[in-house]
């Protein structure tokens, strides 16, 4: 079976040189949603403490360099794991895990998921047992879909996994896979799985709405609400509160309106959503932290939200992992899969997931 491979090589043989530490997986995070966490950083250096120190440890855990608890704490062991990394693939050996070293260790570690696919000789079914399962189980829990242990059994947990990649995927619903949904597997889009597999994984939590709905609408809701539903149950509104720059910030948010949605993204050409915070705020000349739970923590807390405050979601993870700019009437604007679009407070998704609004304290 021969793929387009879209990824560099890594250095060194991936599939020797990525030992596991453990024999066994369990769906937390998958690792390719660890990396949504790390790519939003610029750079990782001793001293710090957050969730992408804490993304890092545990695939740095994963390749046996990491020996201590996986907390988010950037200490001595963080440094001495990703120095020895860094000797390993030849990198600059400076203990900070910068964006070449984080691209780096995501790319060795997609390549030991994802390889072995395209050794699976011929279709896998239900029932079937050995190395092709392994591989496929192995994909699947990359992706943060498998939630069992890799035993190479195609069994309940297997076909489930199977079934909402295909459903991610658009792809024809069926137990039975073959050459073409490995190839899908290997080569798809992994920002486009990655956020969707996310949605998935709060929809089958919450039981909000039927799983294609969600994954279609959730980030693209409806803005056209009555007068009525300008206070939401527990998410009120106050007055707007009077700003020099309250204008223009809402203002520039509504120009970039329709901008493409990009990972990492922080400009015009396309925006993540903490990077269209940031870029907004700063046309009045304030400075955000880069990541959502950074804005949280350097904000002040507010009992309802005014015009231009800011509001939090969450949504992947524990604690603050979304964020909007509100713009009056129970709605905001925010950087999502769709792009830039404006969504309501009221929508079920985003009301069962509000966490509060803050106010930047130099605005």
């Amino acid at each position: 079976m021969t793929f387009v491979q879209k990824h560099p090589a890594v250095l060194g043989t991936v599939a020797c040189s990525f030992a596991l530490s453990q024999p066994f997986f369990y769906y937390m995070a998958g690792p390719l949603q660890e990396n949504d966490q790390l790519t939003e950083s610029r750079s990782l250096v001793f001293g710090m403490h957050d969730e992408a120190v804490h993304a890092l440890q545990k695939k740095l855990k994963r390749i046996k360099l990491y020996e201590g608890t996986t907390d988010g704490k950037f200490g001595i062991k963080t440094e001495h794991a990703v120095k020895q990394f860094q000797r390993r693939y030849n990198l600059d050996i400076t203990g900070r895990a910068n964006k070449e070293t984080i691209h780096q260790l995501m790319e060795m570690e997609r390549d030991y998921y994802l390889e072995s696919l395209k050794s699976i000789d011929g279709p896998i079914y239900p029932g079937s047992r050995g190395k092709d399962v392994e591989s496929l189980q192995l994909a699947l829990y990359y992706f943060g879909l498998y939630e069992g242990e890799i035993d190479g059994i195609y069994g309940p947990l297997t076909k489930k996994a199977v079934t909402q990649f295909q459903t991610i995927y658009d792809l024809p619903i069926q137990s039975t896979v073959d050459e073409d949904f490995f190839k899908v597997l290997y080569t798809g889009d992994q920002k486009r799985i990655s956020q969707k597999v996310i949605l998935l994984k709060n929809q089958e939590t919450s039981n909000i709405t039927p799983l294609a709905n969600h994954l279609n609408t959730a980030t693209n809701t409806a803005t056209n609400t009555s007068a009525s539903s300008e206070t939401n149950g527990n998410i009120g509104t106050s007055p707007t509160h009077a700003s020099q720059g309250t204008g223009r910030l809402i203002q520039t948010a509504r120009a970039y309106l329709g901008t493409p949605y990009v990972w990492g993204g922080e400009s015009p050409q396309g925006f993540d959503c903490s990077g269209y915070l940031q870029f907004v705020y700063q046309s009045i000349g304030v400075s955000l932290p880069r990541t959502v739970d950074q804005i949280w923590s350097s904000t002040l807390p507010l009992k309802r939200p005014s015009v231009g405050d800011l509001v939090f979601f969450e949504t992947y993870k524990p604690g603050p992992s979304h964020a909007g700019i509100y713009l009056g009437d129970g709605k905001f604007i925010h950087a999502g899969l769709d792009g830039v679009t404006i969504s309501s407070l009221s929508n079920s998704y985003w009301k069962n997931r509000y966490l509060g609004a803050r106010r930047v304290n130099q605005y």
